[in-house]
């Protein structure tokens, strides 16, 4: 019992140091003065209606332009907005603890729930070193998402994906009726990414039909016909509890009209991910190398999670968190059963071990060594820069799409902001001509100049890191001038006659 309790307060230990190495480094991230994620700005707008007004609808100052947004995080937006007040006038304070506090409960879930044995190796002399280079690795997987995560409601998710996996493998009843309220936590706290629950329960009762017992290397485990039945009522359960949420079903159909619009406006997180813009895509490649060579059985079960969240990666880069997390929970999974006395000593896994342990440094170097300025451009608005658009007082200000929400979350009406799902096409190919993004069609025709008459701008506020070719190009008109300028904005106003 006392060898018991010393090994779970080891894994507790394990999982302080990464959420104190993990907030040192998502600290560097966002030592300034405010937040530079505008996604941030307004889950707390939003958080504050649902609290204040109780209304999970947020109107925009140009609701001419937009459609009902459809909140899709309702509860972590409360909660975001709690956090928020913490620090007073600054929300930084609040965002941190947010990013800290998931980092801490997701390490704690993948440690305790899948790295027992992995964990208690460290301590034993006679086990492979192996078990070292495995714990690294996966310390700096997840240290890699913890850095690069902004402080939305994904985060949060993140948890109740490991944990919702870790109830999925269990064979008994009553532990996968622990999917049920996790579906209704998790529909409330990001419902867009809970069809992913979905699919890993359909992908799991698939291969439990699978008649093979294994394939070179990957094991296949039939699911008796109760259990079976048992996982189809769960499933049908998960997604008839779902449904309890502020916007209904809706809150999945149109996750559609999301990546459509996104892919129209080429934001880059919902981009294929590829080997240039991802690390992911490099990680995936060394786990289906240790695949390859592994000496042991790996259960297609432990391997669901792994392969759709890669495949959802490869889609979309902004997934890549996800499958951080599951590589993770794969490697932990799995090391264990590579505990032979031999295999240290065989090539392939001395090259593997080596792989890792240089792999992790260069990670955490690279990670930490990064400046600033070279990690997200600092997009959030001076006081200066608030106070002169205040005195100002457009009725018609142009913002970009990443910068929208930073003027609304100090009461500026502003054009759009990054909740792209309420935009109609039309606003959307606007969007591009504005930042010149479109084919030309005729030369002589000055198109940014029909869209500034078409939407009767009053001032126009540029983010340099975001609008340099619309910067240049207000620069060049006679009828506009420069009332303001930063290191990070450029603000336009008509000349008056």
């Amino acid at each position: 019992m006392q060898r018991k309790v010393k090994s779970i307060l080891f894994q507790i230990i394990i999982c302080g140091f990464l959420s104190v190495l993990g907030a040192f480094l998502v600290y560097r991230y966002y030592s300034v003065h405010h937040i530079g994620d505008s996604d941030y700005y307004w889950h707390i707008m939003l958080g504050q209606n649902i609290v204040n007004h109780s209304s999970t609808d947020m109107l925009w100052s140009n609701d001419l332009y937009h459609s009902a947004y459809t909140n899709y995080s309702a509860l972590a937006d409360m909660l975001l907005y709690r956090l928020s007040g913490i620090g007073g006038a600054n929300e930084t304070v609040g965002a941190y603890i947010y990013m800290v506090l998931s980092a801490f409960l997701l390490s704690l879930v993948v440690f305790v729930g899948y790295g027992t044995q992995t964990i208690a190796a460290l301590s034993n002399k006679r086990k492979p070193r192996f078990f070292v280079a495995a714990t690294i690795i996966t310390l700096c997987l997840l240290l890699l998402y913890g850095a690069k995560g902004n402080p939305r409601p994904h985060l949060i998710a993140l948890m109740l994906f490991a944990l919702a996996n870790r109830l999925r493998t269990s064979s008994r009843p009553m532990v996968l009726l622990g999917l049920l309220p996790i579906s209704i936590l998790w529909a409330n706290l990001h419902g867009a990414s809970f069809p992913v629950l979905i699919i890993l329960q359909i992908a799991y009762i698939v291969i439990g039909t699978v008649p093979v017992t294994a394939i070179n290397s990957i094991s296949f485990n039939k699911l008796p016909r109760q259990e079976l039945y048992c996982r189809l009522f769960i499933l049908f359960g998960s997604c008839i509890v779902a449904i309890i949420n502020p916007a209904g079903i809706s809150i999945y159909t149109r996750l559609l009209r999301v990546s459509d619009n996104a892919h129209i406006i080429s934001i880059a997180e919902w981009q294929p991910a590829n080997i240039i813009k991802s690390p992911a895509v490099a990680i995936l490649l060394l786990v289906l190398l240790y695949c390859v060579f592994a000496k042991s059985k790996i259960t297609i079960s432990s391997l669901v999670p792994l392969a759709i969240t890669a495949v959802m990666t490869l889609y979309h880069v902004r997934f890549e968190s996800w499958f951080f997390v599951s590589t993770a929970i794969f490697l932990l999974s799995n090391f264990p059963e590579q505990n032979d006395s031999d295999c240290c000593c065989s090539l392939y896994k001395c090259i593997l071990s080596a792989l890792g342990l240089v792999g992790s440094i260069a990670m955490i170097a690279c990670i930490v060594s990064k400046p600033l300025n070279n990690i997200r451009p600092i997009r959030y608005p001076s006081d200066t820069l608030i106070a002169t658009i205040n005195d100002y007082s457009p009725r018609r200000m142009y913002t970009d799409i990443n910068t929208g929400a930073f003027f609304e979350y100090n009461n500026i009406p502003a054009f759009v902001d990054s909740r792209i799902d309420m935009f109609n096409e039309n606003l959307l190919y606007d969007i591009n001509t504005l930042k010149g993004k479109v084919s030309i069609t005729d030369s002589t025709l000055d198109y940014t100049d029909t869209m500034l008459s078409k939407y009767n701008f009053d001032m126009v506020t540029l983010c340099r890191g975001d609008s340099m070719m619309l910067i240049g190009y207000m620069s060049q008109r006679k009828d506009w001038t420069l009332l303001y300028a930063d290191s990070a904005y450029v603000v336009f106003v008509p000349v008056i006659h």
